[in-house]
């Protein structure tokens, strides 16, 4: 959201980081008609509000080689995981089937706050699991994968979160 945006903004100019680019706006859209290649893309808190999270990560493998993520994934030891409107589902993309689950945002993707919401832009999300988020970056040519425990949280109080950099080198 404009929100988010404005704070990476922020950080961007306080840090005087001037080879940065920060686009706002659909980034599905824009990768798939992008020409763009990008040394390392930042996805964070963006996966876990789409309906098909392998599309994204399969577009951003045609504009990069290095990807770091961060995003709640669908882990059923988790604790917080009931906290969420999750069921147990599986996608399709591009012949593959991935293993996750299927969120409804009580809110059908709209808030009363909308100036500070966060969310997508869906009724419906898909939360994949850890096993199948790591399936989709080697099947998209991310042979380096990296867990950070540090930044990992089955018990997340929004639910179970990982972090993850991967490189096609």
């Amino acid at each position: 959201n404009w929100y988010c945006y404005l704070k990476c903004l922020a950080v961007k100019e306080s840090f005087k980081l001037s080879n940065i680019e920060l686009l706002f706006g659909d980034i599905i859209e824009y990768l798939k008609n992008s020409t763009n290649k990008f040394d390392f893309v930042l996805c964070s808190g963006i996966l876990y509000h789409l309906t098909n999270p392998i599309e994204l990560i399969h577009l951003i493998s045609l504009v990069t080689e290095n990807i770091f993520i961060w995003t709640h994934i669908y882990d059923e030891k988790s604790n917080t995981l009931k906290n969420q409107n999750i069921n147990k589902a599986n996608i399709e993309h591009d012949g593959e089937i991935y293993f996750g689950g299927r969120q409804t945002y009580k809110d059908n993707g709209n808030s009363k706050l909308e100036s500070l919401y966060c969310g997508g832009k869906f009724k419906i999300s898909f939360w994949i699991s850890e096993k199948d988020l790591n399936k989709a970056l080697k099947k998209y040519g991310f042979i380096n994968i990296q867990k950070n425990e540090d930044l990992c949280d089955l018990n997340h109080p929004n639910g179970p979160c990982i972090s993850i950099f991967a490189s096609k080198n």
